[in-house]
C-alpha cells in the first residue's frame, strides 16, 4: 500500500462490495448485515469482528472459504492454504462454531469452457 490515502480508498472499495451484497440477501428476503475491518493480520481482524459479532448473536457459526486451485502453483499454497484454518482453530478455542468451505477456482481454460455462448 502506497499510504494512508490507498489504505482508505482499500477500505471504501471494501464496504461498498459488502453494502452490495448485503442489499443482495436483503432483496432476496434474507435478514443481513455487515462488518469490516481493516488491518496488517488478516487472521487477527477476521477474530476480532467474529468476536464481536458472537455478543451480538450468541449462536452464530462462522463459515470462511479455502481457495482450492484445480493447477495449484507452489505459491498459493503459501498465501492462502492456511488463513481459514487458523481463523477455525481461534474461534473453536473460543468456544464458537466454525466451518471451512472449499471454494474452487478453475484453470483459465475450464473457465472459457464454462461461459456460456454468446
Amino acid at each position: 500500500m502506497k499510504g494512508v490515502e490507498e489504505v482508505d480508498r482499500v477500505r471504501e472499495h471494501t464496504e461498498d462490495s459488502v453494502a452490495r451484497y448485503v442489499d443482495l440477501a436483503r432483496r432476496l428476503g434474507l435478514a443481513a448485515d455487515s462488518r469490516t475491518s481493516v488491518g496488517t493480520e488478516a487472521v487477527a481482524e477476521a477474530e476480532k469482528v467474529c468476536l464481536q459479532v458472537a455478543k451480538e448473536f450468541p449462536r452464530t457459526i462462522f463459515f470462511a472459504g479455502k481457495l482450492v486451485f484445480e493447477r495449484e502453483r507452489w505459491f498459493q499454497r503459501l498465501l492462502h492454504n492456511e488463513t481459514a484454518y487458523q481463523l477455525q482453530r481461534r474461534l473453536q478455542f473460543a468456544g464458537l462454531n466454525a466451518m471451512v468451505m472449499p471454494v474452487r477456482v478453475l484453470a483459465e481454460e475450464e473457465r472459457a469452457e464454462a461461459r456460456p455462448a454468446a
